[in-house]
């Protein structure tokens, strides 16, 4: 079953699934309303594949606090956030979209710290 993309918040929880107990999570991820930062990371070819790939992508935007210093869009999927991880502090399948200063334009990306240019 593919989840809902129009709700405007996702709701997770911790599944123990040899025990067969649900337990939610305390607050919701709000998903960010369409902004030219976040459509421009979306058409990036790192945001075009984590659309394909993800079934429950969650999508924050940061903008510059200096002048000339780019905006960040990060992607997530909201099935690998919070928990336990193998990975220790390190968010797994997380990509980061740059922005170009200037225009509304991808600049550079990175996958779980990988930048590809």
């Amino acid at each position: 079953m593919q989840p809902s993309t129009s709700a405007p918040e996702i709701q997770l929880a911790e599944v123990d699934s040899a025990a067969g107990i649900v337990t939610p999570a305390n607050g919701v991820l709000a998903k960010p309303a369409r902004s030219p930062e976040l459509i421009a990371a979306l058409a990036s070819p790192l945001g075009r594949r984590l659309q394909d790939w993800s079934m429950m992508p969650v999508m924050m935007s940061a903008r510059p606090t200096e002048p000339g210093e780019p905006s960040v869009v990060i992607f997530r999927d909201a099935r690998f956030v919070g928990g336990f991880s193998f990975f220790g502090d390190r968010i797994p399948l997380t990509g980061v979209v740059e922005l170009e200063p200037r225009a509304i334009t991808w600049a550079s990306q990175s996958m779980d710290g990988a930048w590809n240019e």
